[in-house]
């Protein structure tokens, strides 16, 4: 009478998803450049709501001075030629990392089967998302035309790391130094790097970020770069993704051309307290459309996470899954 049918599904680790991203770190690149590019130029579709994020409440105090998190709801239905993704990742902001200690970003990504919509694949997000931040990072930086001789990293958590990875692996780089707040951290970063790329002088420093790229990678609620401090030319953050979180200081607005991963990008962190209308940044797509139009000798790009990113990371890891 309850007809009950099976839901064929599998489950991704981060173990796993680690080693599918980092297993041909160019090769990655590739895929997500061209994917943004077809999404850019029209020759794949996406229906991507704005991402919803539902801030935590203290309740009667309960945080007990922990900084609240949150958590997000991201869907994206990708149609790119014979591809049919529909994806959505639900994704916690841990901060108290009590239960779950040394990760801030939990949750889990979904794909549904693209005609009867069951859930053929349960995701870890942590991996994933740090993953596609710094695969975005290094995209924008591309798409920018950025100088990237002497690169610096500002964090070196994972979405950090990643970022130097994918960064390393498009070429060009002579010198990328880690900076954190925690020296061993980026000691620790510029080590594992360092092995994968020996040609490259990679290590840790102290003091203001001194490249020709600077990416901020934190979780700072204050802002951490101004642009007296560093005489980078561009500068990528990826960190300021909720109200709270803040990197970069207000005078960037004036000094550089800003653009975005997307408009949503302005709903959060640093440009929701600038108070960014629409018309003062350009959006990635629109860098490939038509490239960078200069207007200031300095560029800043911000990310606050998009679905599409994720779409496009999950479709890689789809595609690569028979390798793993």
């Amino acid at each position: 009478m309850l007809r009950l049918s099976e839901e064929p599904s599998r489950h991704w680790s981060d173990q796993q998803i680690h080693a599918a991203l980092t297993a041909d770190p160019a090769g990655f690149i590739r895929f997500m450049t061209d994917g943004v590019r077809a999404v850019s130029e029209g020759a794949a579709q996406i229906d991507m709501p704005p991402k919803q994020i539902f801030a935590d409440a203290d309740i009667e105090g309960d945080s007990k001075g922990d900084r609240l998190g949150d958590f997000r709801i991201m869907p994206c239905v990708l149609h790119w030629g014979k591809r049919h993704w529909k994806t959505v990742k639900v994704v916690g902001t841990n901060n108290a990392q009590r239960i779950v200690p040394d990760k801030i970003t939990v949750g889990k990504a979904l794909v549904l089967h693209y005609e009867e919509n069951f859930v053929t694949d349960v995701i870890d997000a942590c991996i994933l998302s740090s993953a596609r931040t710094g695969a975005c990072a290094a995209i924008a930086a591309e798409a920018l035309g950025a100088p990237r001789r002497h690169v610096a990293i500002v964090g070196s958590g994972r979405v950090g790391f990643y970022s130097a990875l994918y960064l390393c692996a498009q070429g060009g780089i002579s010198r990328l130094a880690f900076h954190d707040t925690v020296p061993q951290r980026a000691e620790h970063a510029a080590q594992a790097l360092a092995t994968l790329f020996p040609d490259i002088d990679i290590g840790a420093r102290s003091g203001e970020p001194d490249a020709e790229l600077v990416v901020v990678a934190t979780t700072s609620t204050r802002p951490l770069l101004h642009p007296a401090s560093t005489s980078a030319v561009t500068v990528i953050s990826l960190g300021a993704d909720t109200d709270e979180q803040r990197e970069l200081a207000p005078a960037w607005r004036q000094e550089a051309d800003l653009f975005v991963e997307s408009i949503d990008s302005l709903r959060y962190g640093d440009l929701k307290h600038w108070g960014v209308r629409p018309s003062e940044v350009t959006e990635l797509s629109g860098l490939f459309k038509s490239g960078r139009q200069v207007s200031r000798d300095r560029s800043v790009f911000i990310s606050t996470g998009s679905a599409l990113f994720d779409n496009l990371a999950i479709g890689y890891l789809l595609e690569k899954a028979d390798l793993i």
